[in-house]
């Protein structure tokens, strides 16, 4: 492969932890050292770092990680919902704008296991009443985040994702109806040009064996 930076992106179920860890074999055969990265906007690092905090504080009066009712009462607020989404956004501007650009310089193999527009999509489905395209912060986002060599979108239809999703385990997964937006979200956004956008529904090797050409 001439790259060196590929992210891959798709709805759950579409084989993106499957083609990263050929990818990283792949890698690690031509003697290359691969990082690689996992994010989704809110779920990072940074961000787990201050909610674990604020939880502490809070005690019992927070609901834990994951879809609940409970949580998705508190995010309704609009206070709420603008702390969590610019917490979010900062901790991706220090992953993207300054770590992976660190990488980037270094010329070391990434491979991210969802990136940017994943993120953008996640925060539509979150907060549809948030137009978070035309948040200044978010702009910061998008200027200061590398764009990898290679960007890929792994389709596949949605009741095959229902049904890969019931044969793995996910910690968080989503309700159908969200399952059902996030799949017309990426549907929608399969013909921006900084996507390839691989058909997911064949064979492991097939779908790799595009990746690899197109890489």
């Amino acid at each position: 492969m001439n790259t060196k930076f590929i992210a891959l992106s798709g709805i759950d179920g579409a084989g993106k932890s499957t083609q990263l860890n050929l990818l990283k074999e792949c890698f690690e055969k031509s003697g290359e050292s691969v990082i690689c990265l996992w994010t989704r906007g809110g779920n990072t690092p940074g961000s787990n770092a201050v909610k674990a905090c604020i939880r502490r504080i809070a005690g019992k009066n927070l609901p834990p990680s994951g879809h609940s009712s409970k949580r998705d009462e508190i995010l309704q607020k609009g206070w709420i919902q603008r702390v969590w989404l610019v917490l979010a956004i900062l901790d991706l501007i220090r992953i993207y704008g300054v770590l992976v650009r660190w990488w980037v310089f270094r010329k070391k193999a990434i491979i991210c296991d969802r990136y940017l527009w994943d993120t953008f999509i996640d925060f539509q489905i979150m907060f549809p009443t948030v137009d978070i395209g035309n948040w200044f912060l978010w702009k910061i986002l998008v200027w200061c985040t590398p764009v990898p060599d290679r960007a890929i979108l792994l389709m596949i239809p949605l009741h095959l994702s229902e049904k890969r999703c019931l044969e793995k385990y996910e910690p968080f997964p989503d309700t159908p109806e969200r399952r059902r937006r996030r799949y017309e979200l990426y549907e929608g956004a399969s013909n921006n040009a900084y996507w390839d956008v691989v058909d997911s529904t064949r064979s492991v090797d097939s779908v790799f064996s595009d990746i690899i050409s197109v890489s």
